[in-house]
């Protein structure tokens, strides 16, 4: 009942003549009668205007609420940019650390490289064959702790306990220990025993001791066609025999396909269709060369008459 009055243009306000009265002393009787007279619209709009009124607080309050979740995500994006930051700054100096040591790892290796070549050179003048022979021994015990000692500094990030390539199935999750990134597994070991595993946009080859299994990622799956996991099959199994590239770069055209065809693969496809279209012939020749050495495809060649002609490439996998 106090006068804290606010302006607020073009919305009624609601009477208080009765508590007002009220709070200044008029007799009781005299409010009661006031009230018998008014009409039945007034009392209608009174509810209206209460009814506004009550709206318009929940509304206040639902806007402050809404601003303070506002604030909240603005801190928590502003955390995230933060460690963001701070992961970037950190793999930066790791990089730079391992540059470092494979400068200097060159740098003596390519010092006790001249050192040998030079006793070498200096064999033959040797007459003696007794000292002729311990020198050469010599070298070659060099040799061979030099081999120990670097063998060791390329394998100090390999999984000490090797993963059992019979165990792997495409979809695991992993670890790329030299990288120390997660990926997961596109293809099964070739014949040189080594793993395609895509790392975010980029597929690299590696060997299975550089890998390890993600705890608690890679459950025991029941198998399906060619050994490949039903939860990895989910993913693919709506997927369409063609796949249109038209009107993009080539780099993004070709990283296109070639998910494309890794999926193609896996669901199974014997034929599928790259529809590039015909323009200045860029994206059809940049993803034909591709196509020659790409794992999954057997064959391919250009679209007949009815199929698209030179605007498409169609490919047979294996």
């Amino acid at each position: 009942m106090s006068p804290t009055f606010r302006l607020k243009t073009g919305l009624p306000g609601r009477s208080n003549a009765f508590e007002i009265s009220r709070k200044l002393g008029l007799s009781n009787s005299i409010i009661k009668r006031a009230k018998s007279l008014l009409q039945t619209e007034d009392i209608k709009f009174e509810t209206v205007i209460r009814k506004i009124e009550k709206d318009r607080k929940a509304a206040e309050e639902e806007l402050d609420q809404a601003a303070e979740l506002k604030l909240q995500m603005k801190k928590q994006q502003e955390a995230l940019d933060e460690e963001r930051r701070k992961l970037d700054q950190k793999m930066g100096k790791m990089l730079a650390n391992a540059r470092e040591e494979a400068k200097e790892t060159i740098r003596e290796a390519k010092e006790y490289a001249d050192v040998l070549m030079r006793e070498l050179r200096e064999l033959p003048q040797i007459s003696d064959e007794r000292e002729r022979n311990r020198r050469l021994e010599s070298n070659r015990k060099i040799l061979r702790e030099l081999d120990g000692k670097y063998r060791e500094i390329i394998t100090e990030s390999y999984n000490k306990d090797p993963l059992d390539p019979k165990t792997l199935q495409i979809g695991d999750k992993v670890k790329v220990l030299d990288l120390d990134q997660n990926g997961e597994i596109v293809a099964l070991p070739d014949s040189k025993g080594d793993i395609q595993v895509q790392v975010g946009r980029m597929k690299i080859n590696t060997s299975v001791n550089r890998l390890e299994k993600i705890a608690g990622e890679n459950k025991d799956r029941p198998l399906t066609r060619k050994g490949h996991s039903s939860l990895y099959m989910s993913k693919v199994q709506n997927i369409t025999t063609s796949i249109s590239v038209r009107g993009e770069n080539l780099e993004d055209a070709l990283m296109a396909v070639d998910k494309y065809l890794d999926d193609a693969f896996i669901a199974g496809l014997r034929e599928v269709t790259v529809i590039h279209g015909r323009g200045e012939g860029i994206l059809r020749e940049g993803i034909q060369r591709m196509l020659k050495q790409h794992k999954h495809v057997k064959s391919f060649r250009n679209g007949d008459y009815g199929e698209g002609g030179e605007g498409v490439t169609v490919c047979t996998l294996k």
